[in-house]
Parts: structure tokens; C-alpha cells; sequence
């Protein structure tokens, strides 16, 4: 999923955790978290590992 904030991507992570959490289910941490994605918009460089989240 993409987001336009940081924070906003934070708040995303937490719900959809809160939400399968509970159906009785769980995001692996080392296959979830939150990254940065370059495009035309987003010209920085990306940060070395997840940002955040895993």
C-alpha cells in the first residue's frame, strides 16, 4: 500500500495489525514493514533497511 506521510503509513501498519489481530492472525515482522518508495514525486534517496515497523 502506498501512503503520503510517514505518519500516515505508521497509522496504517498499527490498524491493519490491530485488525488481524483480531481475526487470531498476525503480520510476520520480517516480512512487513514500512519502506520508502522512489518515484517521479519522491526524488530522495532510499534509507539503507526498513524505515520503520518491521
Amino acid at each position: 500500500m502506498h501512503s503520503s506521510t510517514p505518519a500516515e503509513a505508521e497509522r496504517v501498519l498499527a490498524a491493519l495489525r490491530s485488525r488481524m489481530a483480531g481475526v487470531g492472525l498476525e503480520l510476520h515482522p520480517d516480512k512487513t514493514g514500512i519502506t520508502y518508495g522512489r518515484d517521479g514525486v519522491r526524488q530522495g534517496r532510499q534509507p539503507s533497511g526498513p524505515v520503520s515497523g518491521a
